[in-house]
């Protein structure tokens, strides 16, 4: 049964590693798309040349919907006036929010207008609207291109991750209990090794000693009432009889002559 429970734990112990380690990997992975984001001027997760979106408006869909999020690719600068009809972008436009600063958006190309120096303009529109955006992209204005990769509804938790609450509640508090447990792990384990050597007591063991204490208990309760018996049967001493007073005698002593 000590063998089980030691294998119950052991195993136990590994997923227990194992979760941590996806974790450790997620949380990484997490704090680089948020320090990312922060660095970038765009204001969004960029990796190299990939850049990481969440999906705000139902402005794309059937394409894509409020709270996927898309991959999409840097476009070299030398490469913005070669894009085509019908592929999606992401571009700087105007404030959309009425925070004061400008956004992001991604719609679908569906028009080119050359310029008379030699440049372009897009003309672009979400898939789910009916108008066109009234405001042309200018190649300055364009962050990537979208390449058709997307994850379903992994958005809202990548947003909330990016807040300073998720962060801290997901990845910065996880990680204090992670190192907190370490210790623990590590002093349990440095204990181990000191009693190697010395022998441990089992539950059974500490049972069979209970048991022998009992048992012991009881032989030495067991002498002493035996022990007590044969004084309690004893016959009582008669007591001792008082010396009978001497016999007094009339005769009086004889007359001098």
């Amino acid at each position: 049964m000590e063998k089980t429970a030691k294998k119950s734990r052991k195993v136990w112990s590994v997923l227990g590693n194992i979760f941590i380690w996806i974790f450790i990997a997620f949380s990484v992975l997490m704090t680089v798309l948020a320090f990312a984001a922060q660095s970038s001027p765009d204001g969004v997760p960029t990796i190299g040349n990939t850049v990481i979106l969440v999906v705000q408006s139902p402005s794309m869909q059937p394409t894509f919907n409020v709270g996927d999020i898309i991959i999409g690719k840097k476009v070299p600068e030398e490469a913005k006036t070669d894009l085509k009809v019908d592929e999606i972008i992401t571009f700087v436009t105007d404030d959309l929010d009425g925070d004061g600063k400008r956004d992001l958006n991604t719609h679908r190309i569906i028009e080119i207008v050359p310029a008379d120096n030699g440049s372009v303009t897009y003309v672009t529109k979400g898939d789910n609207n009916a108008i066109e955006d009234a405001r042309h992209v200018n190649t300055v204005d364009i962050v990537c291109r979208w390449e058709g990769t997307r994850i379903k509804g992994l958005g809202k938790a990548l947003n909330f991750l990016q807040s300073p609450t998720g962060f801290l509640v997901t990845i910065v508090i996880p990680l204090l209990l992670f190192f907190v447990l370490e210790i623990v792990l590590f002093v349990r384990k440095v204990n181990e090794v000191r009693n190697q050597g010395k022998k441990q007591i089992t539950a059974a063991d500490e049972e069979l000693i209970k048991q022998r204490a009992i048992e012991e208990y009881l032989r030495l309760q067991k002498e002493a009432e035996e022990a007590a018996e044969p004084a309690a049967e004893a016959p009582a001493e008669a007591p001792a009889e008082e010396p009978a007073p001497a016999e007094e005698t009339d005769a009086e002593a004889p007359e001098e002559a």
